[in-house]
């Protein structure tokens, strides 16, 4: 996760060009100019970054103090240490250095202020001194931090500047090491985009008890279902080869066909890979061994009599390491019920089974896992004792595996022994660290890498900070600052800098193949991956960049889209060319093959063309600037930064774009997604969650007038023809940063996909009956009552903060249900006329069905 700094709108404190280091010198100089605190700027000032300043003798209370040094200078968070003389504050400057202020007064008459530079830590928003001497440092973005004070700062060589002897000279940051990092509470924030993805290309099959489920790569999905009556007890599986165990003692045979389906066994055809035993363990404690030869399949081979009920097996090839050539061994470990490990060796030939030898494990029954160990073959068995069986002068060795609330696992080629620390973590994720802050994303269809851009603004670029550095005389970047910009960001620059790059990266394994550092201060907002008509087949990237970008008042020298070509399998980028723009491209979409993109308030359609992309046709009748694009066949789907969304139609007779439909109230869009071809769901800036729909019959209208007329008809409340209908709105709390439709299970529900800026993940899942709404709209009203926030304020105002909730239920607070007492769990079942098993049963069933 990279993190980004504020954009310069508190930028009193400022890192001068010939002062890159001489923060203590510069915060010190903006304090003293606080007249309120009793200082008087001189005036024959001998540096232009620093100045001289006469002390007056009068100052004002200590805690006037504390908040005007918040008021004149950049001071992102502050905690007072002590409430007795003298006293003493941190203060945290926007650049995440520590200062130790130290007051010394006598009732409301200051007589001294020192100050001391104290240590770096993250930007924060807020700080915790706990008694126990330690520091919390809530930061802005990225994760928390928790500190131990190593020292107080009172023994260091760190200069002190006093009120009574105020001198401003040049300073250093020293390298000190006041505080000690202890732990680190993850933190997803800023969450800039996100995306529902298989990234896995291979098929899976799921057995459960009813029957069998093959899951294509594609994500085609085929279901065999078992006899009536009947459920699958056992089953083993291979890549190629599926075997099942009925009720009744009946087995059934699976082989994966050359199209990749799974079907029922029939001949084997040449070249195919595959085992030809099959081991089965019987209640009449025997071990069968059956053939899988396409000429007898599933005949009877052998029969070994077993000294109680087979508990698992597993069959393992060595090699024989006392013969020449490539010979193998053939073993089948056979754990018991019992607690008794056995291992026989069964012939590749024949399927006889011969040499047994017995192990006693405990009275536990074992179960046997296969692994490898050393680039061979072993077997994990797990009793009251664990054993590991592996190939070293054939033998079973004794494993002691000591680790009272542990897991052990089998990770690739090693056997893993961990303990769960953190409960209640619902994803497994991995960082990959990266330059900037991300802005968006894209999942190349075909070899599943992705694309990032990157962007930061009042950055350095790599460029233009060598350039800064050998102005002030820097050999390298490493003499310049120590501090990690992962934690503690980049260095600043000035307002209307920027530094971005594209990236390309194997999500198999977090490797970057491909970077490319933009130049000429461009800045990358949006992309897209797309296959143009002209070529169908390439697969191209396009980056939607602008140059010499101000936001405030906002300017820029121009915009631009590159266009890339995908090659090396998908790993790396090949430019074509470069495109000039009118203003900033917000939103990039395939549309058609073609590519349709978002100009500030413009909306173009363009094709590839060999020097530069070639303009097609155009709408500029949306009101501010397009931030969002979808679309489903020719109907687009258009989010404005102020005006809500916009459907528009693409008539391809004509070659032309009609917005036909627009939101009756202004929402500022952050992000959407198409649900459906009528139906579109967005979020703003403010934190709303809400849907709106086009009415059945408009849309039918539209699709049927193929001139475009109906279209264009008279405008209504100062916009479209048409008005879309809001069907649902909810206050989520915190500004949504991507909105997709999405299904975590194969063939389950789908559901909307959320994610915050300040890093929450959560789900809108749709009601299929009419008795589930009456159900949790009843739960939702009991637990209003019974269950109010903690902060006080009344549950419903708050999810219809900016407009009232509308066909929306609150599932966060319907699963508190759990928490409550005993006897108002049952008052509420009582009015609910169920139990409360069955509320927890019902509140429990709608999260597993989705997720």
């Amino acid at each position: 996760m990279s993190h980004c700094l504020g954009d310069g709108t508190m930028a009193m404190i400022d890192r001068m060009p010939d002062e890159v280091l001489a923060l203590v010198s510069v915060l010190a100089s903006y304090i003293a100019m606080t007249v309120a605190m009793g200082f008087l700027p001189a005036l024959q000032a001998t540096h232009p970054h620093s100045k001289n300043f006469t002390p007056m003798s009068t100052f004002p209370a200590p805690n006037d103090i504390i908040e005007r040094l918040q008021e004149q200078v950049a001071i992102m968070a502050d905690r007072i240490a002590s409430l007795q003389k003298p006293k003493e504050s941190d203060e945290q400057s926007e650049e995440g250095d520590l200062y130790k202020v130290t007051i010394d007064y006598t009732g409301d008459t200051v007589n001294e202020i020192k100050i001391k530079y104290f240590d770096t830590v993250s930007v924060a928003s807020s700080l915790c001194i706990l008694k126990s001497g330690f520091l919390f440092v809530a930061s802005e973005f990225g994760n928390h931090h928790f500190y131990q004070f190593e020292k107080l700062g009172d023994d260091d060589d760190t200069p002190e500047y006093s009120s009574k002897d105020f001198m401003m000279t040049d300073g250093e940051r020293l390298d000190t090491r006041n505080l000690l990092l202890v732990d680190e509470l993850a933190s997803m924030a800023p969450l800039t985009d996100a995306k529902r993805m298989d990234l896995t290309t291979s098929d899976a099959v799921r057995i459960y008890p009813q029957g069998i489920r093959h899951i294509r790569a594609n994500k085609q999905v085929t279901e065999w279902r078992a006899p009536g009556g009947r459920q699958i007890v056992r089953a083993a599986t291979n890549r190629q080869q599926v075997v099942i165990a009925l009720t009744g003692g009946e087995l059934v045979y699976f082989e994966v066909d050359d199209s990749g389906n799974l079907s029922e066994f029939h001949p084997l055809p040449k070249g195919r890979r595959r085992v030809r035993f099959l081991a089965v363990g019987c209640d009449d404690n025997t071990v069968r061994i059956l053939s899988l030869e396409s000429s007898s399949c599933l005949e009877p081979l052998s029969m070994q009599a077993l000294s109680g009920v087979p508990e698992s097996l597993v069959m393992i090839e060595i090699p024989n390491q006392l013969s020449e050539g490539s010979l193998t061994t053939l073993y089948l470990n056979i754990g018991l019920q019992n607690g008794v490990l056995l291992r026989t060796v069964l012939d590749q030939t024949s399927g006889q089974l011969s040499d047994t030898r017995t192990r006693f494990l405990g009275e536990r029954g074992v179960k046997l896992f296969e692994l490898n160990m050393a680039g061979n073959p072993a077997v994990l068995a797990l009793s009251s004792r664990q054993w590991l069986s592996y190939q070293l002068q054939p033998r079973i060795l004794e494993s002691a595996l000591q680790c009272l609330e542990g897991v052990v696992a089998i990770a690739g080629n090693e056997l893993k022994i961990f303990t769960i620390e953190k409960f209640g973590q619902v994803f497994n994720e991995t960082a990959v660290p990266l330059t900037y802050t991300p802005r968006r994303f894209v999942v190349n269809p075909v070899h599943k890498s992705i694309a990032i851009i990157e962007t930061d603004h009042q950055t350095f670029s790599p460029s233009a900070k060598k350039k800064k550095l050998e102005k002030l005389g820097f050999k390298d970047e490493a003499e310049e600052d120590g501090l990690d910009p992962t934690v503690f960001g980049h260095t600043r620059s000035e307002p209307g800098k920027w530094a971005s790059l594209v990236r390309i990266l194997n999500p198999s394994t977090g490797e970057t193949t491909f970077k490319l550092d933009l130049e000429h201060n461009e800045a990358a907002f949006s992309l897209a991956v797309l296959n143009f008509a002209v070529d169908a087949g390439e697969l191209f990237l396009a980056v939607g960049t602008a140059s010499d970008l101000t936001l405030a008042p906002k300017s820029l020298a121009s915009g631009f889209i590159h266009i890339y070509k995908f090659v090396n399998d998908g790993l790396g980028p090949e430019f074509v060319h470069k495109t000039a723009v009118e203003d900033v491209p917000h939103a990039l979409l395939h549309f058609q093959g073609r590519l349709l993109a978002g100009i500030g308030r413009i909306l173009r359609i363009y094709d590839l063309g060999k020097r530069k992309l070639l303009r097609k046709c155009e709408n500029r009748s949306i009101p501010t600037s397009i931030v969002t694009l979808h679309n489903q066949g020719g109907r687009i789907v258009v989010g404005d930064v102020q005006e809500s969304v916009h459907y528009a139609s693409y008539i391809a007779s004509d070659n032309k774009i009609v917005v036909f439909a627009d939101d009756k109230a202004p929402r500022w869009i952050t992000c959407s997604a198409m649900i459906d071809y009528d139906t579109v769901a967005a979020g703003d800036k403010f934190g709303n969650f809400f849907v709106d729909r086009l009415p059945q019959k408009i849309s039918q209208e539209i699709d049927e007038d193929e001139a475009g007329s109906k279209s264009v008809g008279k405008g209504y409340l100062h916009g479209a023809a048409h008005k879309v209908d809001l069907v649902a709105h909810y206050h989520v709390g915190d500004v949504l940063a991507s909105l997709a439709k999405a299904s975590f299970v194969a063939g389950g529900r789908e559901m909307v996909l959320y994610t915050s800026f300040l890093g929450g993940v959560g789900v809108f899942i749709p009601f299929q009956t009419k008795e589930d709404i009456d159900f949790f709209q009843t739960l939702e009203m009991h637990m209003r009552n019974e269950m109010p926030p903690l902060a006080g304020r009344d549950h419903l105002s708050y999810r219809g903060y900016h407009v009232p909730v509308k066909g929306t239920v609150d599932g966060d607070i319907c699963e508190q249900y759990n928490l409550l007492s005993g006897d108002k769990k049952r008052m509420i079942a009582e009015e609910l006329d169920r139990t409360p098993a069955e509320i927890q049963k019902k509140i429990e069933d709608m999260r597993i069905r989705t997720v």
